[in-house]
């Protein structure tokens, strides 16, 4: 089982632990369980792309984007 898809199923199986509410006081069906899937996966995709455009700025931002200057009498080194 992929995580996505344990996210989904979280979701629709347990709101709160010993709850009888109509959702869990019977056995999800086939389309309820292919959802919970579909959603899992979709708020597992969301949350990645959210983490690597957060890396992308904060990369943007940190690493340096010119070339260092040189030190006194030191060849510079080019391509």
């Amino acid at each position: 089982m992929l995580f996505g898809e344990e996210v989904g199923e979280g979701r629709v199986a347990a709101p709160a632990p010993g709850a009888r509410t109509p959702l869990t006081s019977h056995k999800p069906g086939a389309l309820t369980v292919a959802q919970a899937g579909v959603e899992g996966y979709t708020a597992t995709l969301a949350w990645g792309a959210g983490i690597v455009v957060v890396g992308a700025v904060l990369s943007a931002l940190l690493i340096p984007n010119r070339a260092l200057a040189s030190s006194e009498g030191e060849p510079v080194i080019t391509h």
